[in-house]
């Protein structure tokens, strides 16, 4: 195998692993909070942003994943979809699912001080801030 598409397989297999990882924590994140009885409309919105954010790192997961496999494989099938550039496509796709998801997750850390009280509220929605501005920092450089 050559060393690019070797480059890339790796490149789609760490893309997974941080995806299912986040997606891993805003899911068990998202089990606290369904089998808690907080009657908070707050917890509300931050059960529906844990949601989304799950189910948007998930499916990033699974679709760099596959796309490991593909660019690995010497199927003629694999080739076409590489030459034709449908993993780029893919793959600009899944890293915008991939920022929202994120956001999505800092979202729901920010909320969910809410449900506690008001100061603690403060305190996780300027943590999530902070946190998605680095965020975005650090992504900036890679996303073009």
């Amino acid at each position: 195998m050559s060393p690019p598409i070797e480059v890339m397989a790796e490149l789609f297999r760490q893309l997974a692993f941080i995806s299912a990882l986040i997606g891993g924590f805003s899911l068990a994140f998202l089990v606290q909070l369904l089998a808690a009885h907080f009657g908070h409309r707050i917890a509300d919105w931050t059960i529906g942003f844990s949601m989304a954010a799950t189910a948007g790192l998930i499916v990033c997961a699974v679709g760099w994943t596959l796309s490991a496999v593909v660019v690995i494989d010497p199927a003629a099938q694999a080739e076409t979809m590489r030459l034709s550039g449908t993993l780029t496509h893919l793959h600009m796709r899944l890293t915008d699912g991939f920022v929202m998801s994120l956001l999505l997750f800092f979202v729901s850390l920010g909320l969910c001080g809410w449900i506690r009280s008001r100061v603690m509220g403060i305190v996780s929605s300027t943590i999530a801030l902070v946190a998605t501005a680095v965020m975005f920092l650090i992504l900036r450089l890679f996303i073009r």
